[in-house]
């Protein structure tokens, strides 16, 4: 019984378009016709063959999804970066436009970097793994300020130095085998004046010694060791054959100090600071008076000294069990900035380089007697044993090398503050709510259309015209990747509104009212001209108003869908409704 029902409604729909063959062949619903059908297939996105998706899953023949979807949708993350110090609009500006480039280079397309007040901004993106979201937040609160030393002495500053983009200035190279594989990768760098020079006279006579990156080294910066952790560190050496304090004071230029111990360890630019005291002991010193004091309160002594020559940061390198949360407060009463960072699993050359900022440390494999060097390489790899994407880790560190020497330095320092997700389950209660909600919207528009004109050869048509309009906003939001938000989804209920406006105005033009008689056509083809001059000046008041929200980032993907539909609305629907009333009316 059911296929028969469904048999002849095939045989009504065939019967129907037969009968309407002269409609089909207009050009303007050709046009409608070939646009839909081209959005269907760019939103089912079908697999000719098996292919593999961004999370390496075999995906069969058949439909897919093209559409991208936004945080709103999809899930995601608000990421909340906090600003050390209030900026003004002109450097807030810069700091959106380095932002927004260090996510695009990522691959984050149309992410919005919004800015909030004069000391935060505000990242919203959307699905992303943990470690996906790692890499952005190392991405972002980066102030990216670049340096090229060797022993010590500058050599080059991010000011005169660029990363080539592209695999053709980066490479990647094994060495060892099985679990013990490590992935060493390497990027090109090219000089420009003054650091051509500043490297060739740093690099004079230095043959075989290390060439250090750092990457946002701590400035008016003191490292803070405790004795066991500083004694150990001195008998340790890297690569090169030096102590990781002589790394830390003299190839860093970050001076040390011992809590609690009268030694000074610092570098040589640094005065001594506590040559006037003498150890007693871990918790206790006398002083050049012979009065006993705590060592808390030499080791603040000591950093007081420091801080007379700008160093006003302080880095607890070690967990409360090594430097005490007591020191650390009173620290922070003396005026100090305080930072802790803690060894826990790390190696001890990833502890320092934590510490320090510094990336990699080439060997100077050229002789220089002092002339310019116009490029060199940045190397690096990733770590022995877990983890598993050892080769992913390299390719990341390419690109985060490449992106922040291109990208340039953020004008004050950022910290990743709030942090809100999104989970997947909720945004596709969201996108449920809204198909919902979009169907709701189509009943409600069909049934007042019949109301007021009692004819359902006006309403079928308004009702298809404006899903075909839905469709190929879709199809077009398909096409260039553009990510559905909630925002997006009001710009389609904008445009599919002002359409429906339209259409109505086309009918009213095309029929006209006498008395209480029958509605019946006058000069169709002369009031269709006149309402489509109502429309046209309609979109172009819509388009003013929507052009000013494009430059405000909350409301930009509304303004744009919004402007999309209706030109959409204006050059290809509403001539295809127009085509269709104008025959419908005509055969009554």
């Amino acid at each position: 019984m059911r296929v028969t029902i469904y048999n002849y409604f095939f045989i009504f729909l065939i019967i129907k378009t037969i009968k309407m063959k002269e409609l089909f062949k207009k050009w303007q619903v050709i046009l409608v016709i070939v646009c839909a059908a081209i959005s269907l297939l760019l939103i089912s996105n079908i697999h000719w063959a098996p292919v593999e998706d961004e999370n390496d899953e075999t995906l069969p023949i058949g439909p897919g999804n093209g559409l991208s979807y936004g945080r709103d949708f999809a899930g995601g993350v608000e990421i909340v970066l906090q600003l050390e110090q209030p900026v003004d609009q002109y450097n807030m500006s810069i700091m959106k436009s380095i932002l927004e480039d260090r996510l695009n280079g990522i691959g984050l397309a149309d992410v919005k970097v919004i800015p909030y007040g004069d000391q935060q901004i505000i990242i919203p993106f959307a699905a992303a793994s943990p470690s996906e979201r790692e890499n952005i937040k190392t991405i972002l609160k980066q102030q990216a300020k670049f340096e090229q030393r060797i022993d010590g002495v500058l050599a080059a500053t991010g000011d005169c130095i660029r990363a080539p983009p592209g695999p053709q200035s980066s490479k990647i190279t094994t060495s060892g085998s099985g679990g013990a594989t490590v992935y060493n990768w390497a990027v090109a760098v090219q000089y420009s004046s003054p650091c051509d020079c500043m490297f060739g006279q740093a690099a004079k006579g230095k043959y075989g010694r290390p060439v250090d990156a750092f990457i946002d080294r701590p400035e008016n910066t003191t490292v803070l060791l405790d004795k066991l952790t500083y004694d150990e560190l001195s008998e340790m050496e890297d690569d090169y054959g030096d102590s990781w304090i002589k790394v830390i004071e003299e190839r860093s230029q970050i001076p040390v100090v011992v809590a609690g111990v009268a030694e000074e360890h610092a570098s040589g630019n640094v005065t001594n600071v506590s040559s006037n005291v003498s150890n007693t002991g871990d918790n206790e010193t006398i002083n050049e008076d012979n009065e006993t004091v705590s060592g808390i309160d030499k080791t603040i002594a000591d950093l007081n000294k420091l801080k007379e020559q700008g160093y006003t940061r302080v880095i607890l390198a070690g967990g409360e069990d090594r430097i005490s949360e007591e020191l650390r407060n009173r620290l922070e009463e003396e005026g100090f900035y305080t930072e802790r960072v803690d060894k826990g699993d790390e190696s001890t050359a990833e502890f320092i380089k934590g510490l320090t900022g510094l990336r990699s440390s080439p060997r100077l494999n050229i002789p220089s007697t002092g002339e310019c060097q116009d490029g060199a390489e940045m190397t690096g790899s990733s770590p022995v044993g877990p983890p598993d994407n050892k080769a992913g880790i390299a390719k990341f560190e390419i690109a985060e090398t490449q992106i922040l020497l291109n990208t340039g330095n953020l004008p004050v320092n950022v910290e990743i503050g709030t942090e809100i997700i999104t989970p997947p389950s909720l945004g596709k209660v969201f996108l449920d709510y809204s198909a919902v909600a979009g169907l709701i919207a189509i009943v409600v528009v069909a049934t007042s259309i019949f109301m007021r004109y009692r004819r359902m050869f006006i309403v079928v048509p308004i009702i298809i015209t404006g899903v075909s309009e839905i469709m190929i906003i879709l199809g077009f939001a398909s096409a260039i990747h553009w990510q559905l938000d909630l925002a997006a989804v009001a710009g389609i209920i904008a445009a599919v509104g002002t359409g429906v406006d339209d259409q109505i105005i086309i009918t009213d033009e095309t029929i006209a009212r006498r008395g209480k008689r029958e509605k019946r056509v006058i000069s169709i083809s002369q009031r269709i001209a006149r309402a489509f001059t109502i429309i046209f000046v309609a979109a172009a008041t819509t388009i003013a108003a929507m052009m000013p929200l494009i430059s405000v980032t909350a409301l930009k993907g509304f303004a744009i869908v919004t402007i999309i539909g209706v030109l959409i609305g204006v050059f290809i629907t509403r001539p295809a409704y127009a085509k269709a009333i104008e025959y419908f009316i005509g055969r009554e």
